[in-house]
C-alpha cells in the first residue's frame, strides 16, 4: 500500500505547529497603525458623531420634501349633537360628527413648504456641520497616528539602547575581570581596580533602567493601540536611515492645506455664516400648501358607499410683524459668533505658523546631530 504525502500540505502544518509553539506574533508599524484605527474609542467616537451629523443632514433636507401623513379616530358624543334632527337628513350629505353618537374618522393629510428663505441656510448648515465633523475625525485619526508612530519608534530606540547597555556592561565587566587580574600580577594599583569595578556597577544601573525604559514605552504603545494586556506585543522592523529633504516653504504649504483643524474651523465658519442668513430668514414671509382628504363613518365597519368623504385645500403665506425683537438678538449673536470663528482661525494659523518653524528647525538640527555623530563613527 503506497501513502502519498501532499508536500504543500505538510509545510503548512509545520509553519503551524510552529506558530503554535513559539506563541508570537510580529508587529510591524503598518499593523500596529491597522490594529489602533479598528479598536480605538477615540475614533470609535468621533466615526459616531459623523453618523449623527448624516442623520441630521438627512432630517434637515426633510423640508425638500413633501409631508404625508394617516390619522384615524374614534369619537364618542353623548348625546348626539343635533339630537331628533339627525333622522330627517341622508346620511350621506351630513357629517356623522354631527349626527351621531359614534364618530369613525379617517384622513390623508398633505403638507409641503413651497418656499421658504429659511430652506438654503438650513441645508447649508447641515452640510457644514457634516463637512467639520468628518475633518474632526481625520484629526483625531491624526493625533492617533502621530501616537502610534512616536510609540513604536520610541519602543524601537530603546530596545538598541538596551542592546548597547547590555554590551557596554559586558565589556566593562570584562574590564573589570581584567583589571582584577593585573592588580594579582602587581602590573595595576587597586584604585584600578576600584574604578573598573565602579564603571561595571554604573553600566548594571544603566541597564536596568534601560530595561525599564523599554517596558514603559511598550506599555504606552499597547494603551495608544488600545491592545489588551493578554496579547503578546513583538515588533519587528527597524529604524529608518533615510533623510527627509523639505523646505521651510513646502512645510508651511502643506500644513496650512491639510491641517484638520484649521478646515474645522473653516467649515465652522460656513455654519456661523449661514445662521445668520437663517436668523434673518426668520422676519421673511414663508409660503406652503396644505391638503386633507378624509371621510367619516357612525360604525367602524359601514359601506365604503355610505362614507361622509370630505377634502380641504389651504395655501398659506406667514409674514413675522413683530417678534419682540427675538430675530434681532439671534441675528446679533450669530455675527458676533462668526467674528469669534474668524479670530479662532487667525489665530491657529500663527500657531500652525510656529509650530511648523519650531519642527523644521529641530528637524535639521536633527539632521547636522546624525551627520557629526558618523564623522564621530568614522573616527572612532
Amino acid at each position: 500500500m503506497k501513502i502519498w504525502f501532499n508536500w504543500k500540505f505538510v509545510a503548512t502544518l509545520v509553519f503551524f505547529m510552529a506558530n503554535i509553539t513559539t506563541g508570537q506574533e510580529s508587529w510591524t508599524l503598518d499593523k500596529c497603525l491597522e490594529y489602533a484605527y479598528q479598536n480605538s474609542p477615540r475614533l470609535k467616537v468621533a466615526q459616531k458623531s459623523i453618523e449623527e451629523a448624516e442623520g441630521q443632514a438627512q432630517s434637515s433636507a426633510a423640508i425638500l420634501y413633501p409631508q404625508l401623513n394617516f390619522s384615524s379616530s374614534y369619537t364618542k358624543n353623548s348625546p348626539s349633537p343635533l339630537g331628533g334632527l339627525a333622522g330627517n337628513v341622508p346620511g350621506r350629505q351630513i357629517r356623522p360628527s354631527l349626527v351621531s353618537a359614534d364618530v369613525y374618522e379617517h384622513s390623508f393629510g398633505l403638507n409641503y413648504t413651497f418656499f421658504s428663505w429659511k430652506i438654503k441656510p438650513t441645508l447649508e448648515i447641515a452640510s457644514a456641520n457634516l463637512g467639520r465633523l468628518k475633518t474632526d475625525f481625520r484629526q483625531t485619526k491624526s493625533e492617533l497616528t502621530l501616537e502610534v508612530k512616536k510609540a513604536y519608534y520610541t519602543v524601537m530606540f530603546t530596545d538598541q539602547l538596551v542592546k548597547i547597555g547590555s554590551q557596554a556592561e559586558e565589556v566593562a565587566k570584562n574590564n573589570y575581570e581584567t583589571t582584577e587580574k593585573l592588580y594579582k600580577e602587581g602590573k595595576v594599583s587597586h584604585f584600578d581596580v576600584s574604578r573598573s569595578k565602579v564603571r561595571w556597577v554604573n553600566g548594571q544601573s544603566d541597564l536596568i533602567e534601560a530595561k525599564n525604559n523599554y517596558q514603559t514605552t511598550l506599555e504606552a504603545l499597547r494603551t495608544f493601540m488600545s491592545l489588551p494586556s493578554d496579547i503578546e506585543l513583538n515588533l519587528s522592523g527597524s529604524l529608518s536611515k533615510e533623510m527627509l529633504e523639505i523646505s521651510m516653504e513646502e512645510a508651511l504649504n502643506q500644513a496650512y492645506v491639510n491641517r484638520p483643524e484649521l478646515q474645522s474651523l473653516s467649515f465652522l465658519e460656513k455654519v456661523s455664516s449661514s445662521t445668520i442668513n437663517l436668523e434673518k430668514a426668520a422676519r421673511l414671509p414663508s409660503f406652503t400648501l396644505t391638503y386633507n382628504y378624509g371621510w367619516q363613518a357612525n360604525d367602524l365597519y359601514s359601506d365604503p358607499d355610505k362614507y361622509f368623504k370630505y377634502w380641504t385645500f389651504l395655501g398659506k403665506i406667514s409674514l413675522p410683524i413683530f417678534d419682540g425683537f427675538t430675530a434681532r438678538g439671534r441675528i446679533k449673536a450669530a455675527k458676533a459668533s462668526l467674528e469669534r470663528v474668524k479670530d479662532s482661525k487667525e489665530q491657529l494659523q500663527d500657531l500652525i505658523d510656529l509650530e511648523v518653524r519650531q519642527a523644521f528647525l529641530t528637524f535639521q538640527a536633527a539632521k547636522d546631530r546624525i551627520l557629526a555623530q558618523r564623522e564621530n563613527v568614522n573616527t572612532a
